[in-house]
């Protein structure tokens, strides 16, 4: 029986069965195949056959329909990514676009709507009653993230996918009675994991917009449509029980069937899912990719296993695993080699500027090589170890280990070999260490400064260990375990040097139990470096004060933010002397512009921009340091607005630059003296009968959860998501402002005690467009407020973008404008 023959058996014995739910639209099996026998009829009457058609549909669940549709009509899909721009049409043949988003009708391919299909009323020509060999036809194309620098375009045929559904089907026993969720977008190739096994099954696909309604909506979705198999990725498993917590087992009383991916899964994760889920819960782990679907899996009750009995699963039936090395033979049971798959049911292989690269072939089967690394154990189990190609993920984000490599040798030229390898600390989290061998003297410090200096580099090395000689194993290869080893030995070595005394020792073991993660560098930003929170800055302070036994400033980590100038402040007790003007650039001609730049205690968010403008010989720059949260501890906003106008009365040409609340507090220094101001994504607070209170609109809070998706890698615009609804969560939950965070009373105190802005005379507003903490009426409000000069610079980046390495040559340029050009 063929897949449609299926299909269609199905839609006509289960026809008043669910086939697909969702908050928008629900169908039953036999209006789903009504509607997509129309559409299919409907491209058949367009003369396109055997054509790829691509998918851009605002509405997920449309677009699951519409790659039914045109699979029936003998044509296959390609799901295109929302933000996908004209280079596709380099590289995939696209006859036609279903479309209904404004920005891929304008590419120079025919579009049409799924509106304009629906007329339909020519009957469907079912091709593959007439084919013997329909397993040859193209079935869809998934475009791959890009990690290895550009996205590439996967060609399946019916061959591979029917397989891989029929096997799910099988193995998961999915029937009539399951509800399968489809949560995160269409164009990522896990899709093909909800949308036909349950339209192959008779079961329910159940849609959630995820990108639009967060994480904590998944569980209550859940609920709502009494789900029986879910699928997450292991970072969005956890974001959700950090949002619910013990409520989360309220919301997964249907659930049968958790297959969690696209990250290895930790112990604590194995004791989450026993404790939130059912006990008769099935935990699926499977390693896959694009270019093979699932390559192994297995599966256990997590009650019942043990973690380190846990693996990365035994090859899937039809699919052969061979691990090989480095001269492609193959190695010894319990070596370390690169996983290569062999099958006739894995993609066919590229689409590349038209045409087709095919995957190597040996016999009836297919080769793709994973460019992972495994072993297997004695059970026949595969164990992943990392990645053969220097393209690597740490924790998350895809890494050039090679070009981290060549940073290293440009830094300090006189070293004479190399290595860069990702580890592990105590705490699963991994990251970068560079093992290095050279006959003269090199510089860390030079390296560090070099990769500070270089805007493109996200990661760097946490470790430069030096070696004398690599070591090799019994094979006379790269011992990667005595490596890992090695930089673990150096990372306590080099901890210990660095705490020289009692203090040090105790907000060194604090932070480091309070972050969870192993911190190598005294001089690492508590925010920025480690990944700290101010909920998690309150906790620290008051274990270290009940430690001490002294009251310590609840700003304290906000100001000093290092272990050492925490540490140090401890010691020495000295509240900091704010404000303060750091002059950075005195310009030789005293009529030259200085730029100000408004800064919180120490830190140095502005010093990227400051530093391109200081490039300008008609500026001199200097930093304003001053302490916010001076008003919570009595100083009223009026005299620190007045030791700041004293402190600037005497620059009388000068711009105040300033971010967020910042800039408000520029403006409005600004405004007493006359003076221009620059503000970057600087909201403009109203002051009603019910207090002041910030300009946000749902719209800007849309249009930053839209940029996370579009912008970010999904792993890291899922993270971002679930802080900004964890953050609603808490505040929600916090009624008194004690419980606020320390710059939210701050800023609260402030505008509780000051008044509206009047007037500014010169203002030049950065507005970010997918920033949530401004909108377009604080726009409108400013430039109200200006009497001489206002002018606007529309960014497309998120709150506080203005200064990200990518906006800051055409903010910096602006402002050169702005104010040569006045």
């Amino acid at each position: 029986m063929s897949m449609w023959d299926k299909f269609f058996w199905i839609a006509e014995n289960q026809s008043e069965n669910p086939a697909l739910l969702s908050d928008e639209l629900q169908l039953t099996y036999s209006e789903l195949l009504n509607l997509a026998k129309k559409l299919a009829a409907s491209l058949q009457q367009r003369n396109l056959s055997q054509a790829c058609i691509g998918i851009a549909l605002k509405s997920k669940a449309e677009e699951a329909i519409a790659a039914l549709a045109v699979l029936l009509s003998g044509n296959y899909f390609f799901f295109l990514p929302h933000h996908q721009g004209k280079e596709v049409l380099d590289h995939v043949p696209i006859a036609l676009i279903l479309t209904d988003i404004e920005s891929f009708e304008s590419l120079p391919v025919a579009t049409c709507s799924m509106s304009d299909l629906k007329d339909s009323v020519s009957a469907l020509e079912p091709w593959w009653k007439n084919e013997n060999n329909w397993e040859d036809r193209f079935f869809c194309v998934y475009a791959t993230s890009g990690s290895t620098g550009s996205a590439k375009y996967v060609l399946h045929d019916y061959r591979s996918i029917v397989e891989d559904t029929d096997r799910q089907i099988e193995e998961n026993h999915i029937s009539s009675k399951d509800r399968i969720d489809f949560l995160f977008a269409a164009s990522f190739s896990s899709s093909l994991a909800s949308i036909f096994p349950a339209w192959l099954s008779g079961a329910a696909l159940v849609v959630h917009a995820i990108s639009e309604q967060g994480l904590e909506q998944i569980p209550r979705f859940w609920k709502k449509y009494e789900v029986t198999m879910a699928t997450l990725t292991s970072t969005a498993f956890r974001g959700i029980v950090l949002l619910l917590g013990n409520r989360l087992s309220e919301f997964t009383a249907s659930i049968r069937f958790l297959c969690l991916g696209g990250e290895p899964i930790q112990a604590s994760d194995l004791k989450l899912v026993s404790f939130h889920f059912p006990d008769s819960v099935l935990l699926q782990l499977a390693y896959a990719s694009t270019e093979t679907r699932t390559i192994s899996a297995t599966s256990c009750s997590p009650k019942n296993t043990q973690f380190d009995l846990i693996q990365d699963g035994v090859p899937v039936r039809k699919k052969q695993v061979k691990l090989l090395d480095d001269t492609n033979a193959e190695v010894n049971l319990g070596e370390v080699g690169e996983i290569v798959v062999y099958s006739p049911y894995i993609s066919l292989g590229y689409w590349f500027q038209r045409k087709i690269l095919f995957h190597p072939v040996d016999d009836q089967n297919r080769i793709y090589h994973t460019g992972d690394l495994g072993f297997f154990n004695k059970e026949g189990a595969l164990k992943l170890v990392g990645r053969n190609q220097t393209q690597q993920k740490v924790n998350g984000v895809f890494v050039d280990l090679s070009r981290i490599r060549e940073e290293i040798y440009v830094a300090q030229p006189q070293i004479t070999e190399c290595k860069v390898l990702v580890v592990h600390d105590a705490h699963g989290f991994s990251y970068l260490v560079a093992f290095i061998l050279s006959q003269e003297s090199w510089s860390e410090h030079a390296i560090r400064e070099h990769f500070h200096s270089q805007s493109h580099l996200t990661t760097a090395p946490r470790l430069y260990v030096p070696l004398d000689i690599f070591p090799m194993n019994a094979h006379g290869k790269l011992d990667r375990i005595s490596l890992e080893k090695i930089a673990n030995e150096h990372a306590l070595k080099a901890r210990k040097l660095q705490i020289q005394d009692t203090t040090t020792k105790l907000v060194y073991e604090i932070w480091t139990r309070e972050l969870n993660i192993m911190i190598d560098r005294l001089d690492a930003d508590f925010f920025l470096d480690l990944g700290g929170n101010s909920m998690l800055a309150a906790f620290i302070i008051e274990e270290l004060s009940k430690e001490l036994n002294k009251e310590l400033p609840l700003q304290m980590i906000h100001t000093y933010r290092t272990i050492s100038l925490v540490s140090r402040a401890i010691q020495e007790l000295d509240e900091p002397k704010f404000p303060v003007l750091e002059i950075s650039k005195r310009s030789r001609n005293q009529a030259f512009t200085w730029l100000l730049f408004l800064e919180s205690g120490y830190y140095d968010s502005l010093s990227p921009l400051r530093e391109q403008l200081e490039a300008s010989p008609q500026f001199s720059t200097a930093t304003l340091r001053i302490d916010i949260f001076a008003i919570l501890k009595g100083k009223s906003s009026a005299s620190i607005l007045e030791e700041l106008e004293n402190l600037l009365m005497p620059y009388t040409n000068a711009y105040l630059i300033g971010s967020s609340f910042n800039g408000w507090l520029a403006a409005k220094v600004a405004s007493k003296l006359g003076l221009g101001v620059i503000l970057l994504d600087s909201p403009f607070y109203s002051f009603g009968t019910e207090g002041p209170k910030l300009n946000r609109s749902n719209r800007s809070r849309v249009n930053y959860l839209k940029g996370l998706f579009i912008q970010r890698p999904i792993s890291e615009a899922i993270q971002k998501t679930f802080e900004l609804f964890w953050g609603f969560a808490k505040k929600n939950a916090h009624a008194t402002n004690e419980e606020k965070g320390l710059f939210n009373q701050s800023v609260h105190e402030f505008l509780r005690q000051t008044t509206p802005i009047e007037k500014v005379s010169n203002l030049l507003l950065v507005y970010s467009n997918l920033s949530m903490a401004t909108s377009l009426q604080d726009i409108e409000l400013w430039k109200q407020s200006t009497v001489d000069k206002f002018e606007i610079l529309h960014i497309q980046g998120g709150h506080l973008d203005a200064y990200s390495p990518k906006f800051i040559p055409e903010v910096s340029q602006k402002i050169n404008e702005f104010i040569l050009l006045k």
